[in-house]
């Protein structure tokens, strides 16, 4: 059982990893679009 929870474990925490750029992004891209309309 532990090596099956190690094993289920590690491509979770690499997918979330690879998730976290994307989400920063996105982040980032609804900051400039309320700095653009706090402009307009």
């Amino acid at each position: 059982m532990p090596s099956e929870n190690a094993s289920i474990g590690k491509p979770i925490k690499k997918s979330f990893k690879k998730s976290l750029p994307v989400m920063s992004s996105n982040e980032q891209d609804a900051g400039d679009q309320t700095l653009l309309d706090g402009r307009l």
